[in-house]
């Protein structure tokens, strides 16, 4: 089973109503592939809708430096700094 993004960051609980045949088969199929309920079904969400997330999340990400052009970098000065602070550690 492939790993999220946003498996890595903080999350919100959400309910969802399921069938109880398909919440039984789904708690089977995770028990098979030795995974949580949840993350069957967020891999599921991600497969089926991962070209729309990620537009939203670049619409979302635009949106943002739009509003607070000051907090970014650019991309050049970001690989500055990272030079600059692997070289410190040499």
């Amino acid at each position: 089973m492939q790993r999220s993004n946003f498996r890595r960051q903080p999350s919100k609980r959400a309910s969802v109503y399921l069938p109880d045949e398909l919440h039984e088969i789904l708690t089977e199929f995770a028990a098979r592939k030795n995974a949580s309920l949840s993350t069957i079904i967020l891999a599921a969400i991600e497969d089926t809708y991962e070209d729309e997330i990620d537009i939203i999340a670049g619409e979302m990400g635009l949106a943002e430096y739009l509003a607070n052009p000051e907090d970014s970098i650019s991309i050049q000065d970001l690989i500055a700094k990272r030079r600059s602070v692997t070289h410190k550690d040499v």
